[in-house]
């Protein structure tokens, strides 16, 4: 009799097994049909496709239809966004450049690449992040040198806090469009020639590109008060002028410019600091021809300023 009721329970037992497992595979047959799109939501994207920088091309893609990525193209990352100019956008002159960033000390590091990559210009911007870590935005408005091609690269990345390496690195092909420009001079020291600023009045000048709708005279001062880019101190030349100093007026009259500068000009060195001033300022003005002798005020002031 128990040999008989425990046939018994094993016979039930194994329905209801049988039974449980046909009602699992029930639901979830049920749940992957009701998780296929309905003919409605499939997404058919147009078949054309984008000509990417390096010749190849990419097609639009699902969900949105959007182009996928070109190779070898980064436009964000944890630490900078880009947000213009985008990918293979023609650029003109000069050139401005609008982020997003979270990175050390808030800088971004900038370079314009020739179409073979080689460095064609160099330099760095700030965000202005409300708080360490946050994104902050940051735009900045460059002149860069005659490009070799037509086509080239932005670069920006940033240096690591940790051993110096370049990291957080966007790369966004660019066209560049022909621009009339004029090329002009500033004038600063460089200390590859005089190691030690012996001849403090001694400038040498580098070559700029303008398209400023301004006069040409003010356009060379604009380019020396920006002072000299990363390639350029890399080659030696350094600016005895402060940051921030502002034109307040500029006129010539009679072969003589008569500039007015901002009170950031004041240096806080000593006379070989102002002579170097004076030099820069001259030099870059006297490059034309129109121009003999230059009169410098600060804020309408002659008489007591660049005192050493």
């Amino acid at each position: 009799m128990a040999e008989h009721r425990g046939f018994i329970g094993i016979i039930i037992a194994i329905f209801l097994v049988v039974i449980s497992s046909y009602f699992m595979a029930t639901k979830k047959l049920a749940e992957e049909k009701n998780s296929e799109p309905a003919g409605d939501d499939i997404v058919f994207c147009t078949q054309d496709a984008k000509e990417c920088w390096d010749g190849s091309y990419v097609a639009r893609v699902s969900p949105d239809c959007s182009f996928a990525a070109c190779p070898g193209v980064t436009t964000e990352n944890d630490f900078i966004k880009i947000s213009s100019p985008v990918e293979n956008q023609e650029v003109g002159f000069p050139l401005t450049i609008r982020g997003e960033a979270r990175t050390f000390e808030s800088t971004v590091n900038i370079r314009i690449l020739n179409s073979d990559k080689t460095i064609l210009y160099e330099n760095f911007t700030t965000a202005r992040s409300a708080q360490v870590g946050v994104f902050g935005p940051f735009e900045t408005t460059l002149s860069y040198p005659e490009p070799k091609s037509s086509t080239g690269f932005i670069e920006l990345f940033e240096y690591s806090a940790k051993d110096g390496t370049e990291t957080s690195r966007l790369l966004i092909p660019i066209r560049f469009t022909e621009t009339n420009t004029t090329t002009i001079k500033a004038f600063f020291n460089n200390i590859s020639h005089d190691p030690n600023l012996i001849d403090c009045n001694v400038v040498y000048p580098v070559e700029r590109r303008t398209a400023s709708a301004d006069t040409i005279e003010k356009a060379a001062l604009q380019e020396l008060l920006l002072g000299p880019s990363i390639l350029e101190r890399t080659s030696g030349f350094q600016t005895q002028i402060p940051e921030r100093v502002e034109i307040n007026s500029l006129e010539v009259e009679d072969g003589t410019a008569y500039v007015d500068l901002s009170e950031e000009l004041e240096p806080g060195g000593g006379s070989c600091i102002v002579t170097a001033i004076v030099s820069q300022i001259n030099q870059t003005l006297t490059q034309f021809s129109h121009i003999e002798a230059v009169e410098l005020s600060i804020k309408g002031e002659t008489e007591s300023i660049l005192q050493p």
